[in-house]
């Protein structure tokens, strides 16, 4: 071989080991990043399309919310988290002047927490009483006490009307937009506040009676509440048809004002 062949293959051998470098070096390396980056926008990709999806559902939420707003709402207007006895007696006196009776008196008692019963699971499989009994009262043990939100206002109502009147004025009650629970209902012959010139007939008895009448209202709070006592009321001041309001420390009272 000439010397020219043997210059012409060395060059030769020189360019595929300079290839084959740069194949390993540059060009392989390069591959690889690139199929490691394909991956990752594949996977980026995947996630744009679960984030757009769950934006969606958002959007979509989104026009329900005022609807939802007006539902919490209605509930806390039937349930609310304070007494509110103010509102629930301006209520009263409005439909007793609507139902035409005499609403003589209006006595509240102390919030009382509404025990409310827990669900308790089954048992999966039989076991022995002792082992039952173990795995019950460590569960009772994990568990938190729930905290008293659900608290019933017992609320002593004095009214005095006639028969259809009264009843009227019962069914207006659980029409109220606070939630009322009436408990009690007792009627009996009275006098009306207003004593006629000529006394009415025996048969007419049916249209002066006195009703106590006990309901309970509601509330959804966890605080302690003390109903505070009532202002004494100023002798002559009496206005048919006015509430008075009155609670005494120990039980309340439901005595017909004069």
């Amino acid at each position: 071989m000439s010397r020219i062949q043997q210059w012409v293959a060395g060059t030769v051998v020189a360019l595929l080991l300079i290839v084959a470098a740069g194949w390993f070096l540059a060009i392989a390396p390069q591959k690889h990043k690139v199929s490691s980056l394909g991956a990752q926008s594949a996977s980026q990709e995947q996630t744009n399309n679960g984030l757009r999806t769950k934006l969606a559902e958002l959007t979509a939420q989104i026009s329900a919310v005022p609807s939802e707003e007006a539902a919490v709402a209605a509930v806390t207007q039937k349930i609310p988290n304070d007494p509110e006895l103010p509102a629930y007696v301006r209520a009263l006196t409005t439909i007793a002047g609507q139902t035409g009776v005499e609403l003589v008196s209006i006595a509240p008692s102390v919030p009382a927490a509404v025990n409310v019963a827990v669900a308790t699971a089954p048992a999966a499989t039989a076991a022995s009483p002792s082992a039952s009994a173990t795995a019950t009262a460590a569960a009772h043990a994990a568990a938190p006490a729930p905290a008293v939100s659900l608290q019933a206002i017992p609320v002593a109502l004095g009214v005095q009307g006639g028969y259809f009147q009264i009843q009227q004025f019962t069914a207006a009650l659980q029409r109220l937009p606070r939630t009322t629970v009436l408990s009690t209902l007792s009627m009996a012959p009275g006098s009306p506040l207003k004593a006629p010139k000529t006394p009415p007939p025996a048969s007419d008895a049916y249209k002066s009676l006195q009703a106590q009448i006990t309901v309970s209202i509601f509330m959804n709070s966890s605080t302690a509440f003390a109903v505070p006592a009532a202002p004494a009321q100023a002798s002559g001041a009496s206005v048919p048809g006015a509430a008075v309001a009155s609670a005494a420390s120990a039980s309340p009272s439901a005595s017909p004002s004069n």
